[in-house]
């Protein structure tokens, strides 16, 4: 497994990656991509893929949001295909990160968990992030209002 820089051809792979984890927040690539073009330029972003056997199997991110915009707060992102978890691919993608977001000296980093994916809570908890605030999804289905 090596970690290289994203590159647009990965959309495809990055959203198949994404929606095997996340299949009730399905992307698409074109949307996807669109989004990352219409980052403002003010925020500091990155994105790498770990790659096995010539496929992407993780992804890790840098980001910063506008909407919240501080120059030493950032938000993190790690992704690791199901079936290859638990096997130090998500530790090396978070290892990098932390080493490129250095230079920046960030002060605050944020990251999502999501309660029907534990292991990614766990992930987080294990590296000194805590729990801040708890959002509850709540669903109506209009097809049977």
């Amino acid at each position: 497994m090596y970690i290289r820089d994203f590159t647009p051809s990965d959309y495809p792979a990055l959203t198949a990656l994404h929606n095997t984890i996340y299949p009730s927040r399905a992307r698409t690539p074109e949307g996807w991509a669109a989004m990352d073009q219409q980052r403002h330029p003010k925020c500091k972003f990155h994105r790498w893929v770990a790659v096995e056997d010539e496929a992407v199997v993780g992804a890790g991110v840098f980001d910063q949001d506008i909407t919240d915009y501080d120059p030493y707060r950032f938000y993190v992102d790690f992704k690791v295909a199901p079936g290859l978890q638990r096997r130090g691919i998500g530790s090396a993608l978070y290892q990098h990160v932390m080493a490129e977001l250095q230079p920046f000296e960030p002060q605050v980093l944020r990251a999502n968990a999501y309660e029907d994916q534990p292991q990614g809570l766990e992930f987080m908890l294990h590296r000194g992030f805590y729990e801040a605030w708890r959002e509850t999804p709540v669903r109506l289905d209009l097809t049977k209002v």
